[in-house]
């Protein structure tokens, strides 16, 4: 894996900035822009999830993990993300 000791990123903890709703039943990994606010990293949807939206994919910053046990999650609740954007600078948990 061209010679990282790391494999799997790392997650960190994000603030949702709107609600966002699932279908309980399974985990659910969504597309997300993040920012910093005062408080630590914010997590906004990057737009349409569906899979054939390649320009959300392109957005996105980091897949917030959304476990399979809950529906809703409110604005403001703390999720867990995981990076895509190597060059988004996120300091370690």
């Amino acid at each position: 894996m061209m010679g990282r000791t790391r494999i799997i990123a790392p997650t960190y903890k994000a603030t949702l900035t709107e609600e966002i709703r699932k279908k309980p039943g399974r985990l659910h990994f969504l597309r997300v822009t993040l920012g910093k606010g005062k408080d630590g990293y914010l997590a906004t949807s990057s737009g349409n999830q569906e899979t054939g939206i390649v320009r959300t994919m392109i957005q996105a910053d980091g897949l917030a993990l959304l476990p399979a046990d809950k529906s809703v999650f409110a604005a403001g609740e703390q999720i867990d993300v995981h990076i895509l954007n190597h060059n988004f600078e996120m300091e370690e948990a």
